[in-house]
Formats: structure tokens, sequence, C-alpha cells
């Protein structure tokens, strides 16, 4: 079903497990963009379908490595194999309330003027905690709110030929 990646610099570019071609892909998110939080929907090779939601800096405040050096960012990708979201405004709802509710603090520390700032050098040091730790993070949320349930708005990738749009 869906495969939850957590990525961006927390020292470096990382990512939590993924193979080697879902890491080069999310690296290209590493890049200039604006302030503020962004969600994208990309279409990838062999019918994925990776739902991104990226945390960069507040405006003019920055966001740290985990050795304070700035230009990071935070971010989740939410990849499906063979299916599709139809509600991505609620997906989008629930990316922002795991941020705010079990990433800010834990695992980016956020100061009251808006810096931020990674709490960890890495995503994956061979238990992939963190991502495990956001997964779950997601689940509980929907299940203390039903109306965020995505997994209810899943549905199959039409066959290749009546697809309108290719990666």
């Amino acid at each position: 079903m869906a495969g939850i990646i957590v990525f961006g610099v927390p020292k470096g570019f990382d990512t939590s497990r993924c193979d080697i071609n879902t890491r080069r892909f999310l690296e290209r998110f590493y890049v200039p963009h604006n302030p503020g939080t962004e969600m994208k929907i990309v279409r990838g090779p062999n019918n994925s379908v990776h739902y991104l939601f990226m945390v960069y800096e507040n405006k003019d405040m920055a966001f740290c490595d985990v050795d304070g050096r700035s230009g990071s960012f935070f971010g989740i990708d939410v990849m499906l194999q063979n299916q599709y979201i139809t509600d991505t405004n609620k997906l989008l709802k629930l990316f922002q309330l795991t941020y705010d509710k079990y990433v800010k603090n834990k695992i980016v520390d956020e100061t009251p003027n808006g810096v931020r700032k990674h709490k960890f050098k890495t995503f994956d040091n061979g238990d992939n905690a963190i991502a495990t730790y956001v997964a779950n993070s997601m689940n509980a949320l929907v299940k203390e709110r039903p109306e965020l349930n995505i997994f209810e708005d899943i549905r199959q990738l039409p066959p290749a030929q009546n697809q309108m749009q290719r990666y």
C-alpha cells in the first residue's frame, strides 16, 4: 500500500530507508524554494505516485542542520504504487498536523521566533525509527480524527493507456 519516507538535510541530504532510485528522486527537492511549507504530487516511473510535504525555513529565518548550518529542510513522502489519493486536501491537513504535533520540537526544534533546527544527524540509524515514528503518528492522527482518513480515498490507477498525465 503506502510507504512513508522521511527526508531532508539533518546533516547533509539524508533519507530514511529507501532504495537508491527513490533517494535520488527525493534529492531533487533540495533546491531553491519558497519559505514555509509545500506539498507536491509527482508521478514517478513504474506507476509510483509521490505525495511530498516539505517544510522549509520560515520567512527571514533559518532552517539549520544539526550542526547549525543554514539551508536545511524536512520532508515526508507518502509513496503509492499503482494507486493514487482522491482527496489531497485531506492529506495536506494530515501532513500539517503530523508536523505540528509529532515532528515540531521532537525531530525538528523550532524556536518561538521561527528558527528551525534538526535534532538528529540522520533519519536512519539502521532501525528506521524516525520514519516508523512518523508513520505511527500519522496513523494515530487518522484514528483520532477520522475525517483525515486518507486510506478510504486510495484508488487503483487506471491502465496506462487511459492515463492522461505521465512522468
